[in-house]
């Protein structure tokens, strides 16, 4: 028997020291939350859980962003989807916001969970590992993923926004952060001769390719990588 995993993945939970081809499997009975065990993470389960409730309890309201566990179909696409291969590894968990609110929530979650890590820790006499933090933004840097550590992926993050400086439109990332960027026509454009200092604001996931393209449409380029896929920010 399986069941499905939180965020859509299958799997259960294998015998106790059965061989890995065994095909008899045990109903999921997780006192972590991950759908299954047919994964490498070796990490704590039990910091796991806490950093989990910890990071759900500070969910506000409307918030959508995906909490993505060890064994489930799409935590191990999103692992694999680096830049340098040589880099990939499985994370404790991987935390997908899709703007600035989100992230917020995510870190202060995450703050909270370690907290309360060290609480037990010093109640208990437990000894906890602890995971660190780390963030993947365009997934170039080898640090963006890593062993057992707690992943705050930007990969749903991709605006980018041209900052023409004869509009004085300045308006903030709220959105969902999902797709190309925003795109303007007309007045400021280097056709029209615009005056003033052109900028442009890119969220964390936004790749080489989303800046190329944005740019492209006011007939401008930045210094930036020459490989589409590599991230804007590491």
């Amino acid at each position: 028997a399986s069941a499905p995993g939180r965020d859509g993945g299958g799997g259960g939970r294998r015998r106790s020291g059965s061989d890995p081809t065994d095909v008899g499997l045990l109903p999921m009975k997780p006192s972590a939350k991950p759908p299954s065990n047919h994964h490498d993470y070796r990490g704590d389960v039990r910091a796991q859980d806490i950093l989990v409730e910890a990071i759900e309890s500070h969910r506000a309201s409307g918030q959508r962003h995906r909490v993505l566990f060890p064994g489930s179909d799409k935590f191990e696409m999103e692992r694999m989807d680096v830049w340098n291969h040589d880099s990939i590894c499985t994370p404790c968990l991987i935390l997908q916001p899709r703007n600035s609110a989100e992230v917020a929530s995510c870190v202060k979650g995450y703050a909270s969970g370690v907290r309360r890590c060290v609480t037990e820790n010093r109640r208990t006499g437990s000894k906890l590992g602890i995971p660190r933090l780390c963030v993947a933004g365009g997934r170039s840097s080898w640090v963006a993923m890593m062993e057992g550590a707690v992943v705050l992926d930007l990969g749903r993050m991709k605006r980018v926004k041209v900052n023409d400086p004869d509009d004085g439109d300045d308006d903030d990332d709220g959105g969902e952060g999902v797709g190309g960027g925003v795109s303007k026509s007309g007045k400021g454009t280097i056709a029209e001769g615009g005056t003033g200092t052109w900028t442009v604001t890119v969220q964390g996931g936004a790749r080489i390719s989303d800046l190329d393209a944005e740019l492209g449409r006011r007939g401008l380029m930045a210094v930036a990588g020459t490989h589409p896929s590599v991230g804007v920010v590491g």
